[in-house]
């Protein structure tokens, strides 16, 4: 799908929860149509305002196909689902939005940050570990403090230990369960930013406020502040393959340096931060 999807369209979320009830709202408000595959929950927050909501399991090939049959085109509520569900909407001619090769990266802390890498956008300083052996290397080469986060299905602090003693990485290597690991340095930050920004498929950039900042350039704030994402402005992060509709939070570093933390495909309601974070870029203009 190359063109805007028309009114009256009906649009597939995979997901049931708040972001995706508040996806639904926003959609049936602009005309569409929702169907929600929920993976197996019933009555849930988006389900109850879509159009239809549909209960089977997200890996069921069946339930799967039945969505693909009743959408336009499908988008996710969050990431933490098999992205190969965009597979077999490709197969369907169902476009997904964001690709389901995005779904993958976002899923997975190691695969999101080669990929925002590769798209030019600053990270902090990490390192993989699939050993203890290898979170031991990892603590003494980027050196402490550090955070260990899994590197799958951590959540909004979940799956993350913060380490300040090269003494306690055994301890820490058992308490995250021996999983693969991301080990990211501390940052020194004056201020967290959460940034939600869209990009059409024709190639259009939007932010959530008043599209003051839409510009798809990096602004420079005082001296060395690069912000690589800021209130709209994407230019890397959002403008690689298969991004369309996303979201990241970004922190500034004791140098200034911007550096993107997270990336996923979700729906926040934001105007507060959106608004402060205008006010504090408010010298990009």
């Amino acid at each position: 799908m190359t063109t805007s999807l028309a009114p009256g369209s009906t649009i597939g979320i995979v997901g049931g929860g708040q972001l995706g009830r508040m996806l639904a709202q926003s959609a049936r408000q602009h005309g569409y149509g929702v169907v929600v595959l929920t993976g197996g929950a019933e009555k849930t927050p988006a389900g109850v305002l879509a159009d239809r909501e549909i209960t089977g399991a997200f890996d069921d090939p069946a339930t799967v196909a039945a969505f693909l049959q009743l959408i336009d085109a499908m988008t996710w509520e969050f990431e933490n689902v098999d992205p190969a569900i965009a597979d077999a909407a490709e197969a369907a001619g169902v476009p997904a939005r964001p690709a389901g090769s995005i779904i993958a990266a976002a899923q997975d802390r190691k695969l999101e940050k080669e990929a925002l890498t590769a798209a030019g956008v600053a990270v902090a300083p990490w390192r993989s570990a699939e050993t203890e052996a290898e979170l031991a290397s990892a603590v003494a080469e980027l050196g402490v403090p550090v955070i260990a986060k899994t590197a799958r299905f951590g959540y909004d602090g979940k799956g993350q230990v913060r380490i300040t003693d090269p003494a306690d990485v055994a301890a820490v290597w058992e308490a995250l369960g021996g999983e693969r690991l991301v080990v990211e340095s501390v940052i020194a930050f004056d201020r967290e930013l959460s940034v939600v920004v869209a990009r059409g498929v024709d190639g259009d950039v939007v932010d959530h406020g008043d599209g003051t900042y839409t510009c798809s350039a990096t602004s420079e704030i005082s001296g060395e502040f690069y912000l690589i994402l800021d209130a709209g402005r994407c230019e890397g992060g959002n403008n690689a393959d298969g991004y369309e509709d996303d979201d990241g939070e970004a922190r500034e570093d004791a140098s200034g340096l911007a550096n993107l933390e997270d990336l996923a495909d979700q729906c926040y309601d934001n105007d507060d931060m959106i608004a402060r974070g205008k006010q504090l870029l408010g010298a990009a203009e």
